[in-house]
């Protein structure tokens, strides 16, 4: 399978714990494995962990890791010690913790080179450009900046930098991002808990209000909503608690949100869901669609009686 036939071009997130902010130390590189640098935080050894699921597909004595996906894509992880438990043929979801980052491989500095293969590169050992491909919702692309002196770095394009966008958040490679001082705004990336192909649909009746939440990658985690109407008929604006719940599958329901038996008409109910606790006062903003301008944090619904 060739890259632009890959229909599934999202792993679900970065290669160390989510929650954890690594630097992105050096956009695309290298050859052969054209691949990205993430540092970690504090310059000493880090934990590794896989972007996706799939199946260890290599373990070498040089620090490489690589796992196999369903559908053919490949990522590698470079400079990184395997734990005993990664053996080849060895099931890995996404999140499972494959070593920790070592001075080996030829690294002088503790970090994750991580790359994309696909069918028709891994045997070669050359990756393709993960040019447009998402971390969860950051998304790799090439955005111009005069500010770069033509010839520097490893950039095929002069007056371009690789970036990873989320939103209106740019994120340029570096430790002074001296390439990216017109369009950057961090170098710091932190692995966010997110929805992944994730949809949500909110129905209300007289009698109830039910919103179902659907995601790739929803089953065994918490989901937590927050529920809100503005004021209607003389019923001032409410928030409806309801307690989190946990994920036995990729679908999880919601029942009865408004909690009081039946519902008022002439009124929208909003709804926001995350898969960590919610801000307060989110519901109240009042969105239909919310996932791409949360960077995939919240997913926003809303229903009229």
């Amino acid at each position: 399978m060739a890259n632009a036939q890959l229909t599934n071009r999202r792993v679900q997130g970065f290669p160390w714990a989510t929650g954890q902010t690594w630097k992105y130390s050096q956009d695309l590189h290298g050859s052969i494995n054209n691949g990205l640098d993430f540092g970690t935080p504090n310059g000493v050894a880090g934990d590794v962990y896989s972007v996706d699921s799939g199946t260890v597909y290599r373990v070498t004595d040089n620090c490489t890791i690589i796992i196999k996906r369903a559908d053919g894509l490949y990522h590698g992880y470079h400079h990184v010690k395997p734990d005993s438990t990664i053996t080849e043929g060895k099931q890995v979801s996404y999140q499972t913790k494959l070593g920790t980052t070592a001075l080996c491989g030829g690294s002088n500095a503790h970090h994750v080179h991580f790359w994309l293969y696909d069918q028709n590169t891994v045997n070669k050992q050359k990756s393709f450009s993960p040019i447009g491909f998402y971390f969860g919702n950051w998304q790799l692309t090439q955005e111009q900046d005069s500010s770069e002196p033509p010839g520097s770095g490893n950039y095929p394009v002069s007056g371009y930098d690789y970036v990873l966008k989320n939103g209106t958040t740019i994120a340029c490679a570096g430790t002074t991002m001296q390439y990216g001082k017109n369009i950057c705004t961090t170098n710091q990336l932190t692995n966010q808990i997110t929805f992944v192909s994730p949809s949500s649909k909110l129905t209300v009746t007289a009698l109830n209000l039910d919103l179902t939440i659907s995601a790739t990658n929803l089953s065994g985690k918490t989901v937590y909503v927050q529920t809100w109407r503005p004021a209607v008929n003389g019923y001032p604006a409410k928030y409806f608690p309801a307690p989190p719940l946990t994920a036995t599958g990729n679908t999880v329901t919601f029942y009865n949100l408004d909690g009081d038996g039946s519902t008022l008409a002439g009124v929208t109910y909003y709804t926001v869901v995350s898969l960590e606790p919610i801000i307060t006062n989110e519901a109240e903003k009042q969105r239909i669609s919310c996932f791409d301008a949360t960077g995939g944090k919240y997913l926003c619904d809303a229903a009229r009686r």
